[in-house]
């Protein structure tokens, strides 16, 4: 059984190296860089079961460029709306050890496409 308190398994953060506060602020250089970040690790959730991956960057409260990469696991009905998708009851949670786990099966898979 998981507790709600735990982190939704797959939820992820794309940020740039430099701070900038929005995506417009990048250079063309540190644009691909995020693009093909943000590619290769919805594949990897893709990869892992995802349907679909979402794409999120708000930068309201934060002003520093973060994408969020938000994964839909198939257990999840379909009336829960994708910004809820964390929050359903019965989202993809895991308490420490269980986040160890699927941290090391992510990273196994994403070493496998190379490096970012």
């Amino acid at each position: 059984m998981t507790n709600a308190l735990e982190p939704y398994l797959g939820y992820l953060f794309v940020t740039s190296r430099r701070h900038v506060a929005s995506f417009a602020e990048l250079s063309s250089d540190e644009a691909a860089a995020v693009g093909v970040a943000i590619s290769k690790l919805s594949s990897v959730l893709k990869a892992e079961g995802a349907e679909p991956v979402y794409l999120l960057g708000i930068g309201h409260a934060v002003p520093h460029l973060h994408i969020h990469l938000i994964p839909r696991w198939p257990d999840t009905p379909k009336e829960i709306s994708w910004i809820n998708v964390p929050e359903w009851e019965g989202a993809k949670r895991g308490n420490a050890e269980a986040v160890k786990i699927w941290t090391n099966q992510f990273r196994t898979r994403l070493e496998a496409l190379g490096r970012m």
